[in-house]
């Protein structure tokens, strides 16, 4: 295990272990985000917080709260919520780097901590397209076609994922 350096590693050698090509290169398994932006950012913070206790897991539960959060600060209405929302988005995709480069970097990958991963993601996804539509209508309590029409669309992504998990638990259990 490379565990706490002394010191933190070069960020090429960062990006060697922790954003090898298969991975990066795989367009279903990241966010368009990481892709065009996010993967650069998340290394400079990765190689400052190696050093803390916390495992990947706790990075992937922080993730978890900072996207609940975006999408309960999306439904009220209000500039300043949808900059605190876009701002908390913009926290749980990074976090979400984090978690799996702290991982890949202390080899500490686990099923659990890819399980509790795409929790995050069906859950924060969900939880957006609901906190957009109760914006839409207006904001708590006032509850009606937008909030339907979010609801819906959260329904139809969580389908839309677990469709794409089964074709995989297909593809191994055959």
């Amino acid at each position: 295990m490379l565990g706490v350096p002394s010191s933190p590693p070069s960020i090429a050698r960062l990006r060697e272990v922790c954003q090898p090509p298969a991975l990066v290169r795989r367009r279903s398994a990241e966010h368009w985000a990481g892709r065009l932006y996010m993967r650069r950012l998340s290394l400079h913070v990765t190689r400052r917080v190696l050093a803390l206790p916390i495992t990947p897991n706790g990075w992937t539960v922080m993730m978890i709260v900072a996207g609940v959060a975006g999408a309960v600060a999306l439904a009220v209405p209000g500039v300043a919520t949808a900059v605190i929302a876009a701002l908390a988005v913009q926290v749980y995709l990074l976090l979400d780097c984090v978690d799996g480069e702290v991982a890949r970097w202390r080899r500490t990958t686990s099923a659990a901590g890819v399980y509790l991963d795409r929790l995050g993601h069906y859950t924060v996804e969900a939880a957006l397209l609901i906190g957009l539509g109760v914006r839409v209508d207006g904001g708590p309590p006032d509850f009606a076609g937008g909030t339907t029409l979010g609801l819906v669309a959260a329904v139809l992504v969580l389908l839309s994922k677990a469709e794409t998990d089964l074709v995989t638990v297909a593809r191994s259990s055959s």
